[in-house]
């Protein structure tokens, strides 16, 4: 496999379609491209629409998770349950953690990524990366150089055991990785803002979509289970962020 794509997702099939059908569609290697699909354990409609997409997308792969609601009201790690297993079990040489909101609209971004990245690699045996890619054409206010969705390798999951810090639950730990490869001895990060676009569904962004709402309108089926995740920012410690650093810098 080129390129794994880790996706929790629950409910929200319209989007979850569309983001599964965007990633093999406009790929130019589509037999070479995973997506590592990370569902809840009580969600039913997801495991079926999983099982019926197969049939036209056979390297769609269905991972449950365990999910008890002692665990649910407690609050989930999103990343340590989803993001960082479903970066474990990818095969890809580059793994890539998104959401059932993203929709990839660059054609043949496969075999984009596929050369800049083994360019930029060429004199790092190491093969650790931190690659940027433009995560929504409206932009962000996250500061520059950071990704909420960036693209890595299977040497750097290995490393770190995962796509994202697991200390951090939700939100923030994509300025963190950033900030953690920023750090390095070497430098490990790649931008391919100008040649690889996705859209993301969402709030954030201002996007909506007309597929997929809840009955009263309000939102997209699964968003109350979405909104649950903790939100509020979280940062690692100095001594996280140092720990992060060390294992990547031994590997150079």
């Amino acid at each position: 496999m080129n390129v794994s794509i880790t996706i929790p997702s629950r409910l929200r099939l319209h989007l979850l379609e569309q983001c599964i059908k965007s990633w093999f569609d406009l790929a130019e290697s589509p037999d070479l491209i995973e997506t590592n699909v990370m569902y809840d354990s009580d969600d039913e409609p997801t495991h079926e629409f999983l099982l019926n997409i197969k049939e036209s997308y056979p390297n769609v792969k269905p991972h449950m998770v365990t999910i008890t609601p002692e665990m649910r009201q407690a609050g989930l790690n999103i990343h340590d349950l989803y993001f960082n297993p479903g970066a474990r079990l990818a095969t890809g040489k580059y793994i890539w953690g998104t959401g059932n909101d993203v929709e990839v609209k660059t054609k043949h971004y496969d075999k984009i990524l596929c050369d800049e990245i083994e360019a930029f690699l060429q004199d790092k045996p190491d093969r650790l990366l931190y690659c940027q890619i433009n995560h929504d054409e409206l932009g962000s206010p996250m500061i520059p150089g950071a990704c909420a969705f960036p693209v890595t390798t299977k040497e750097s999951v290995e490393t770190i055991g995962g796509t994202m810090p697991s200390e951090i639950t939700s939100w923030g730990a994509d300025v963190a990785m950033y900030h953690i490869y920023a750090s390095l001895a070497q430098s490990r990060t790649l931008n391919l803002s100008d040649k690889v676009f996705i859209w993301h569904w969402s709030f954030h962004t201002g996007r909506t979509h007309k597929n997929g709402l809840s009955e009263d309108k309000s939102g997209f089926e699964g968003d109350d289970i979405a909104y649950s995740l903790s939100t509020k920012v979280q940062f690692l410690s100095p001594a996280q962020h140092n720990a992060y650093i060390r294992r990547l810098n031994a590997k150079f």
